[in-house]
């Protein structure tokens, strides 16, 4: 489902042999921030946490993301912090303060990562 997904993202129309045909030429900058994204989200746990996130409509509140990790046992906070600071640098998700509460949103680049 994901290579098929890649495939008509990337217009690839056949692969004879692992050599693929392309339709038409991509542009360098599309092709580098798919590489990029994907690069950041090949982590298990980088997915996990954007799943949840794509399931809340792609806000949620931190503590609920937090908890929802640690009782799913996705993650230890630790470690949920460490890919939360990583993916908020790379720009997959930000983070948004609304008075005392910190939501975490989903940017653009993530839709190509909710199928995995």
């Amino acid at each position: 489902m994901l290579k098929e997904k890649l495939r008509e993202f990337l217009g690839i129309d056949k692969v004879l042999r692992g050599q693929e045909k392309l339709k038409e030429k991509i542009p360098e900058k599309v092709l580098e921030e798919f590489k990029e994204v994907r690069e950041i989200t090949s982590k298990p746990v980088a997915r996990r946490i954007l799943k949840i996130v794509e399931g809340n409509n792609g806000e949620i509140n931190v503590t609920k993301l937090r908890n929802e990790c640690e009782t799913n046992s996705i993650c230890s906070r630790n470690t949920f912090y460490k890919y939360i600071k990583k993916l908020e640098h790379k720009g997959v998700i930000e983070r948004v303060k609304e008075g005392k509460r910190v939501y975490i949103r989903s940017s653009s680049k993530t839709v190509l990562n909710i199928s995995q």
